[in-house]
């Protein structure tokens, strides 16, 4: 096969895809806008489409045993040289390859994109929840107390009135944390002087002996003792002035 003709078929094969081997509708339709009939190769191909012989191929290129099988019926149903049905056959085989290769690549590619979008997102989303719950504890805590964290039922409705019907699941959780006394745990003097890694864990430890405590939860563990931390800041720095 001429190198042109072979220019023509890979750039037609990338720019309609795979599918234009495999069918063999689609592959004769586009190729006939390229055919020169005084070209005794290209002349041979639009044979080889309009017979279905292309899309055999492409069904067969990776497999040796399915190109001879074609290579060998060309030769003895179309009386085509046996030399030129292997040069034409492998010659499709590989740039039927080339294409599959690229589209498997750019598959790829798109996942680890929708992939890497989709933790970007998840990181956002995070980070709101985050925030919202830090904000919205940090003021209940300010403007009632400490204490505001006994009455679960109150922190929970404020918390769903600041949300705006957001965070429905995460504040249901949330309140059940408090109504399980998961601040009480927080609060221990002999988890006082732990550095904050350290007393993430051991409150979690602490409180899975008597609840249940599922590992995405942990997050809002992590809220509340930042919360606490913070406002107790607040308190020993008002306490000073």
């Amino acid at each position: 096969m001429d190198d042109q003709l072979k220019s023509i078929i890979t750039d037609l094969g990338k720019e309609n895809g795979s599918r234009f081997f495999f069918s063999r509708f689609i592959f004769y339709n586009i190729i006939l806008n390229y055919i020169d009939n005084n070209n005794s190769e290209h002349r041979l191909l639009l044979k080889m489409a309009n017979t279905g012989y292309i899309s055999s191929i492409a069904k067969g290129y990776n497999s040796n045993d399915e190109k001879e099988r074609i290579i060998h019926t060309l030769y003895d149903n179309e009386s085509i040289d046996r030399l030129i049905a292997g040069d034409f056959v492998n010659t499709l085989s590989n740039i039927v390859d080339t294409i599959i290769k690229q589209e498997k690549k750019e598959s790829e590619n798109q996942k680890k994109l929708a992939e890497n979008k989709a933790k970007l997102e998840f990181t956002r989303q995070q980070q709101l929840l985050e925030d919202f719950f830090y904000k919205s504890l940090f003021n209940i805590i300010k403007y009632k107390g400490i204490e505001i964290l006994n009455n679960y039922n109150y922190c929970r409705a404020y918390l769903k009135d600041m949300a705006n019907g957001d965070y429905i699941e995460e504040i249901t959780k949330f309140s059940l944390l408090l109504k399980n006394k998961i601040h009480y745990h927080i609060l221990k003097k002999r988890f006082k002087k732990l550095n904050k890694t350290n007393l993430l864990e051991k409150v979690i430890i602490e409180y899975r002996k008597y609840f249940i405590l599922e590992d995405n939860d942990n997050v809002l563990v992590d809220i509340l003792i930042n919360v606490i931390e913070t406002a107790y800041q607040i308190l020993i720095m008002k306490k000073v002035k």
